[in-house]
């Protein structure tokens, strides 16, 4: 305490010295500092000026020039530093002048110790505290500024946003809409005010709607998603609808290509197949080692682009989301063994052992198909990307996660392997269509890139998630999710 207290610093001014000192005495014994002892007006406002003290002890009758009142005055307007005032028998005029230049205290004369201690300490008490509240009072008025800012830009970037904005209470009722809303939904603002909202608000995915097509005024189709928010101290939702009509345009086109080109492609890959098969079944006519070999180059590209037909319409089917799945109670343990036995013969030319590693209760709500395609795939590529005599491990577990409709159990299926692994800016995009990582090994190595793009479309059509971990030389490990019922 003595030495945060010998930290106040405090000027005396008084033109009787003895009285002077003998505050100087006391203060000092009581753990302050006393800068010094001023006599005149003139002089401590100077010195207060020069050393800034915590407080100034003032005797309220300076002889002199500058009077004590009009000292203080000065030092508070100026300087801001606290005053307390030494006083005789004054007069009510003259306390009243020194009340109008806010003093912190007054002490009598002839000073006691005591009573110039508890005065000092309740008034250095007092500033210390005002200081405090003031600096609370321009933190508060700069945030309140800077609040009225951010609501007002907010409030324009939200007027002026393409994308229909809304807010929907719990019963829902639209609470709020922005211009862009009143002309996707064709309504004005009035109008839809105090109205039933009628989409629904819980959905984990974006919902479609129609809406009406800013600028065109003609139908289009809205991508809906809805966020718990509060409005108004309650429990609300913020409801944005993105216009996706050209996106799903594009879409239908693109969808149309690609089904329509797979198609054409069909028929002609089935007549070469089964052409080159007759040839090389030797039924038309005996055919030489050299012409044998470009007959099994010529099956094995026809079946690459067969796979690549086969994967782009299974993506388009994906993207268009009018994949057909079958869901039936499904053993993951089954899932994964009959998985490996597909690729086992593969693994063997590489010396490469899998392992795996399920857990107890392994059932879930499936389409088997299609989940024993995404196992295939991905135990393909770790045999793909990992050295002969390496090891893949495939484990089950179980997890529980947060979804808009509460929290669901899901099993978790990972597959590690010791491979070669890739750098982070390739696990940002390996399920991204088309692409592949450059290493030392894909060049060697067949495939669309449309293989993980394809499993990351059948799991989310399952409800879950796929992801990847990986780090250059130290191989990489695949997960995905599945809900559990």
């Amino acid at each position: 305490m003595a030495e945060i207290m010998a930290k106040k610093r405090i000027m005396v001014v008084d033109d009787e010295i003895p009285v002077a000192r003998d505050v100087k005495k006391t203060l000092e014994e009581s753990g302050y500092e006393v800068i010094c002892l001023i006599s005149t007006g003139e002089e401590a406002v100077q010195k207060a000026e020069e050393h800034r003290p915590d407080l100034v002890l003032m005797d309220i009758r300076l002889q002199g020039g500058m009077a004590g009142i009009e000292t203080a005055e000065q030092i508070c307007t100026r300087f801001n530093i606290p005053i307390v005032y030494l006083i005789a028998d004054e007069d009510d005029n003259i306390l009243q002048k020194a009340n109008q230049t806010g003093a912190y205290g007054y002490i009598v004369k002839p000073v006691g110790d005591r009573a110039l201690k508890v005065t000092i300490m309740m008034a250095l008490y007092r500033a210390g505290m005002e200081k405090k509240l003031k600096a609370m009072c321009e933190k508060f008025e700069q945030k309140s500024l800077e609040l009225q800012v951010s609501r007002e830009n907010f409030h324009s970037i939200v007027e002026k946003s393409g994308e229909g904005i809304a807010v929907v209470d719990q019963e829902g009722i639209i609470r709020f809409v922005n211009p862009a809303a009143e002309i996707l939904f064709n309504r004005r603002q009035d109008e839809l005010l105090g109205a039933m909202f009628g989409f629904p608000l819980l959905s984990e995915k974006p919902t479609e709607i129609d809406i009406i097509r800013r600028g065109a005024g003609k139908p289009g189709v809205g991508e809906l998603q809805a966020v718990e928010t509060e409005w108004e101290g309650a429990k609300a939702y913020l409801v944005s609808i993105h216009d996706i009509t050209e996106r799903k345009e594009v879409d239908s086109f693109k969808d149309e290509f690609v089904s329509t080109a797979s198609h054409e492609l069909r028929t002609p890959l089935t007549s070469m197949k089964n052409a080159v098969d007759i040839l090389l079944s030797g039924k038309t006519g005996e055919i030489n080692p050299n012409q044998k070999n470009f007959l099994h180059m010529a099956q094995r590209n026809i079946k690459r682009l067969s796979q690549l037909v086969n994967d782009l319409l299974t993506m388009s089917k994906i993207e268009a989301k009018k994949m057909i799945l079958d869901f039936a109670p499904t053993d993951m343990v089954e899932i994964i063994h009959s998985a490996i036995d597909s690729v086992k013969p593969i693994a063997d030319k590489k010396f490469i052992e899998i392992e795996a590693v399920p857990h107890s209760s392994s059932l879930v709500y499936a389409d088997g198909f299609r989940i024993e395609e995404v196992m295939i795939n991905l135990i393909s590529n770790s045999i793909k990307f990992t050295h002969d005599n390496g090891r893949i491990t495939i484990k089950t577990g179980h997890v529980q996660e947060r979804t808009q409709l509460g929290t669901r159990d899901f099993i978790v299926v990972l597959v590690e392997d010791t491979g070669i692994g890739m750098d982070g800016e390739h696990v940002d995009r390996i399920f991204e269509r088309f692409y592949r990582a450059e290493n030392s090994l894909s060049a060697n190595q067949p495939g669309s890139g449309l293989g993980l793009a394809i499993c990351k479309g059948i799991i989310e059509a399952h409800g879950g998630k796929i992801s990847c971990k990986s780090q250059k030389g130290s191989g990489t490990t695949i997960s995905f999710t599945l809900p559990i019922g």
